[in-house]
């Protein structure tokens, strides 16, 4: 089959008939995803896609963040541990949503804070104004079928027919190759639901 991308922005949903018939699996490729984050860089994501969570690199992570005169590396170290074997084989799959809105509106601590894996490091130690180090990013994924499980496509897919792309978070198997991200964003106003929705704002001149 030639490329066909579903985006779920592109569809009118005041017309019934532009969702009520979608078949993801026969009409399209691919579906449009979006994945939030907080990176430090985005060099790494352009070399090697948007990868699975992994356990050296998470460590890291942590210690680049929250090591200090106040938190040490083994502190570090006993936190990480205790959350990485409480981490689901669900919660190291790499998620995306249906529409950037959701991302924005609903999901935006993935966007102010970064994965959950390491904001729930950074409440136990306490310290997580730390985490409002990088540039709160979207990326725009195209993501082939078959990448994504059965019955999240399913799931996916009577949510088109209903006409209601919000609350639609899918996991992928693997990786988001790089040449299967096509554009990023850096939103500067987001809604945090940590903090009772209140709007976030990000500016790049300062770190707050």
């Amino acid at each position: 089959m030639k490329k066909q991308v579903f985006d779920f922005n592109g569809i009118d949903i005041n017309n019934m008939n532009s969702y009520k018939y979608i078949d993801l699996k026969k009409q399209y490729s691919h579906i449009r995803g979006y994945h939030g984050c907080r990176p430090l860089s985005l060099d790494t994501y352009y070399e090697n896609g948007i990868v699975p969570i992994n356990k050296n690199d998470a460590l890291k992570l942590a210690l680049s963040l929250f090591h200090n005169d106040r938190i040490s590396e083994d502190k570090i170290a006993g936190v990480f541990n205790s959350h990485w074997m409480s981490l689901t084989d669900s919660q190291k799959y790499v998620w995306l949503t249906l529409t950037r809105d959701e991302l924005i509106d609903h999901c935006g601590n993935y966007l102010i804070y970064g994965s959950e894996f390491i904001c729930g490091m950074a409440a136990e130690l306490f310290c997580q104004e730390r985490l409002k180090k990088g540039t709160p990013t979207i990326f725009h994924c195209d993501v082939p079928i078959e990448k994504i499980p059965s019955d999240y496509l399913e799931d996916i897919n009577e949510r088109i027919q209903s006409g209601d792309g919000n609350n639609c978070g899918f996991k992928v198997f693997g990786a988001i190759n790089r040449d299967e991200i096509i554009e990023c964003e850096h939103p500067t106003k987001i809604l945090d639901p940590l903090n009772g929705y209140t709007p976030y704002y990000y500016r790049p001149d300062r770190i707050s």
